[in-house]
């Protein structure tokens, strides 16, 4: 029971890179960007629910798994709540909520920060292991 926040953020990490690579490719304007860019805007808003999740398993198996711990003890959390904002912030910045091009260019740079952090989280979540 331990290790399923673990295992569900290592899931999500990797399902953020695909997704964020995809969004990469429909951005280079080459043969396979529009298939890119439908799968990008279909599982982006996947990653963004898989963060989330994994951050509702991490605050439940803190509280109840995890006595020699207090909730916002560590910088996981901290990063986690950032990653998770930025990630919401990339998805209102697309055409679907603006029409401004400016704001929308921001985008690919707020989700490849998001995935950063999710990383980094990561790397500071694997001292918390049991």
């Amino acid at each position: 029971m331990a290790f399923v926040h673990p295992a569900i953020g290592v899931l999500t990490i990797l399902l953020s890179f695909w997704i964020m690579s995809r969004g990469l490719v429909a951005r280079q304007g080459v043969k396979q960007s529009t298939r890119a860019r439908r799968f990008h805007k279909k599982w982006a808003p996947w990653a963004f629910a898989a963060m989330v999740l994994s951050g509702t398993t991490g605050l439940a198996s803190t509280v109840l798994l995890r006595p020699d711990l207090s909730v916002g003890q560590t910088w996981h959390l901290w990063i986690g709540i950032v990653s998770i904002s930025t990630m919401g912030a990339a998805g209102l910045l697309t055409r679907a909520f603006t029409r401004n091009d400016r704001l929308r260019t921001v985008h690919p740079w707020i989700g490849v920060g998001s995935v950063v952090l999710a990383v980094l989280q990561g790397i500071v979540g694997i001292e918390l292991l049991p």
